[in-house]
């Protein structure tokens, strides 16, 4: 037989509904979020291995469960709360972590009988590689931050007529030197753990020209499975990379590249479409759109995104056809 299980994750416990094949509640109960509640309900559920699990993000709250049960049962697979609507048929109008346990429970047997491609598509898979880059990718971006916060006031404090003014921007100095140093550590960082990946999406994601290891890194975390995007539309879109219109009647002011997304990400693809454009090569494709754009009186900025974009593609097509980046022939 086969179970469906439903999970509510919050920060200190979840909740968990397991159905069985008919759609027939077989048992619910709640567990700590610790790993002695995650030996409780691989106790509890009749056969794990025959149980197919479904989750919606929770971001850190769920990765030690994820790593618990990403291997002992027969799937584990994570969908975002919007999606789950759709495929949940509950009565239940009460807002509560047992309601939400069974409509998950609910759209995860309704997506195995009826749309099996996109259950696999989000197939939660646990790699320790990614995993570490994701963590010190997010210590990277913190001191970026706060480079770029501190670089700011420095220049702010240029203007400024306090007698004092020369012992603060002093003091700021040094920790702007102590934050480069720090940043610089945690890049060898990354790139170390970079080298000890054996994994074949970094390697088609490192022939595209411009993209060193910490783009490759970043992108193996943020995008993690090129199939959870239908199209490389939808890929810029996630990573907030497309132009931005402002359009009202007649009126239509300067397109301008959308403001949201991953925010490492897009710092990152924005300095590897400078590297890409200047990479020496007579059939570089991300130089000639450049020139092409600049002949045609775009400004640098605009140039610049219309790169981005041309490598959030490139990205696109060689993870889809798993193929490296090859310079087209002359």
């Amino acid at each position: 037989m086969k179970y469906f299980l439903g999970l509510d994750i919050a920060k200190d416990s979840f909740v968990a509904v397991l159905l069985d094949t008919d759609g027939r509640v077989v048992q619910q109960h709640a567990f700590l979020n610790t790993p002695a509640g995650f030996v409780e309900l691989l106790a509890w559920l009749p056969d794990p291995s025959a149980t197919l699990a479904l989750c919606e993000p929770t971001g850190v709250y769920g990765k030690r469960l994820h790593q618990a049960l990403a291997t002992a049962l027969g799937g584990l697979h994570e969908i975002n709360a919007q999606s789950l609507r759709r495929f949940s048929f509950s009565q239940i109008q009460t807002k509560t972590d047992e309601a939400d346990a069974l409509a998950i429970a609910q759209a995860a047997r309704t997506l195995h009988l009826s749309r099996p491609e996109l259950l696999e598509k989000s197939r939660v898979v646990c790699d320790a590689g990614r995993d570490n880059l994701a963590l010190w990718l997010g210590e990277y971006d913190r001191l970026r931050a706060a480079i770029v916060a501190l670089r700011n006031q420095l220049d702010g404090l240029a203007y400024h007529t306090a007698s004092e003014v020369d012992a603060v921007r002093q003091r700021r100095q040094t920790e702007l030197e102590l934050l480069l140093n720090e940043r610089k550590e945690v890049l060898t960082r990354i790139v170390a753990l970079y080298g000890q990946l054996d994994d074949r999406q970094a390697e088609l994601i490192d022939s595209i020209p411009g993209l060193g290891p910490l783009a490759t890194a970043a992108t193996l975390v943020v995008v993690r499975n090129v199939n959870r995007f239908p199209s490389c539309d939808a890929l810029k879109a996630y990573l907030g990379t497309y132009p931005a219109r402002r359009q009202s009647g007649p009126w239509e002011g300067p397109a301008h590249l959308a403001r949201h997304g991953h925010r490492l990400m897009r710092h990152i693809l924005w300095n590897c479409a400078k590297a890409a454009v200047w990479h020496k090569h007579p059939q570089n494709p991300f130089k000639q759109l450049f020139d092409r754009l600049r002949a045609k009186g775009k400004s640098y900025g605009a140039a610049i995104g219309a790169v981005v974009r041309k490598l959030v593609q490139t990205i696109y097509g060689v993870l889809k056809t798993q193929t490296p980046f090859r310079y087209p022939t002359a």
